[in-house]
């Protein structure tokens, strides 16, 4: 390689970083989180086991790492299905963007069960990362009930905060029907919509009428 295409210390940090990844996606989707080593994950990788350890802390931060980048990928995704959504009432919207989500983790279950499964156990600093990346798809979701307030379809008193939150905790609960009791994407988008429906008899404005929602 000449050293006009040799790549910086900071470039080959950063592709070995990728490959550590790469390689811990690969085994946690295969053989799942609990079964993989970091020795095994440093052999996917061609890399020592120093070496996996001079990116990442712990199996779990390699984890968490994964998680984050599937959240923020999805992100843009979001943004887009609700913008392509915009006449369609808040419900169908909101179906729209976790449409994506779920196709996405119906891929990943193994990372998303781990994920739910350690939610009160994984070091503070790990969880306040995923919190962070959580925080940006939850920001999608607080912009088009903003916009559904202003459109007069939610009530202009809505506590925003709560409502998103309360929103999620569906979302999280659905996640886990899909795993532990294997439903289907369609049958958890539909029962996605019907849990809405319920906690929107409550922030809608008072001269919106429910409207019958199949995803």
């Amino acid at each position: 390689m000449t050293g006009k295409n040799r790549l910086s210390r900071g470039q080959q940090k950063a592709v070995t970083r990728d490959r550590v990844l790469s390689a811990a996606r690969r085994l946690f989707l295969r053989d799942g989180f609990d079964a993989v080593t970091i020795k095994q994950i440093a052999e996917e990788a061609e890399v020592a086991v120093g070496t996996v350890f001079i990116g990442f802390d712990s199996k779990a931060d390699l984890l968490v790492h994964i998680a984050c980048e599937d959240i923020r990928a999805q992100v843009p995704l979001m943004r887009s299905a609700i913008a392509e959504t915009r006449d369609q009432p808040f419900v169908r919207r909101l179906i729209a963007a976790a449409r994506l989500q779920y196709a996405h983790q119906s891929h990943q279950h193994g990372i998303t069960r781990w994920i739910i499964a350690s939610a009160w156990t994984v070091p503070p600093e790990l969880e306040a990362r995923y919190r962070e990346a959580m925080g940006e798809a939850l920001a999608v979701i607080g912009e088009l009930t903003l916009e559904c307030i202003r459109r007069g379809e939610l009530r202009p008193d809505l506590d925003l905060r709560t409502f998103v939150q309360m929103l999620n905790e569906l979302h999280i609960a659905n996640y886990r029907g899909a795993i532990y009791e294997r439903v289907d994407n369609e049958e958890t988008l539909r029962r996605l919509a019907r849990q809405v429906e319920l906690v929107l008899q409550g922030a809608r404005a008072p001269e919106r009428q429910p409207l019958a929602i199949a995803p």
